[in-house]
């Protein structure tokens, strides 16, 4: 009988080892497949990734201007392309990324500015205005001032104070919270900026 038990309970111990050792598998071969399940995501993520790259590593058309801006400028904000001319225009061409839609801004008081963004709002820089003759076309009044493109209420306002040197057609750069304006017609090698921060 002594003899019988053992045996018996030697078998339960072998069987209980075996239920272990099966149970460790299942659990090693979960274990492995929630990883591969986690491999395969992050492979996904890589490959969208590189699908996004590689969209922008090709020429694509998109839809024409509604007009032909004379010796355009152009700024990037978010995901809109504002484009406007340097000379004879007060039209700011917005181009929204998204939808592939071009539209019109209203007119901007002056004309001969240059652009850029501060802050993540669109600015005009200096500027003037034309004067045509028949023996000239001159650019008169040239300003200094600062005109930010108010997207809400669509309209163009003078929140930043105006440039020392006044001047038409600058470049506009815009390194975080400052912008620096350089040459330009009335300030040709004249270079300033301004931090929106510190407001000076």
């Amino acid at each position: 009988i002594v003899t019988m038990e053992s045996q018996m309970s030697l078998e339960i111990e072998t069987k209980q080892k075996t239920i272990e050792s099966k149970d460790s598998q299942i659990a090693l071969g979960e274990s492995l497949l929630i990883e591969k399940d986690s491999t395969i995501e992050r492979l996904k993520v890589k490959l969208k990734k590189l699908q996004h790259q590689l969209h922008f590593l090709h020429w694509k058309k998109v839809a024409d201007m509604p007009m032909a801006p004379s010796r355009p400028q152009s700024v990037l904000i978010h995901n809109k392309v504002f484009v406007a001319s340097r000379i004879n225009s007060h039209d700011v061409l917005k181009y929204d990324t998204s939808s592939g839609q071009w539209s019109v801004l209203p007119s901007c008081p002056v004309e001969y500015f240059g652009i850029g963004q501060l802050s993540g709002k669109l600015i005009t820089v200096g500027g003037g205005y034309k004067q045509a003759t028949i023996f000239t076309s001159a650019i008169r009044g040239i300003i200094g001032d600062l005109y930010v493109y108010n997207g809400m209420t669509q309209l163009w306002e003078k929140s930043i104070p105006p440039m020392p040197t006044p001047r038409a057609y600058p470049t506009v750069v815009t390194y975080r919270s400052s912008i620096a304006v350089c040459g330009g017609y009335g300030g040709e090698r004249v270079v300033e900026v301004f931090n929106s921060i510190i407001s000076q």
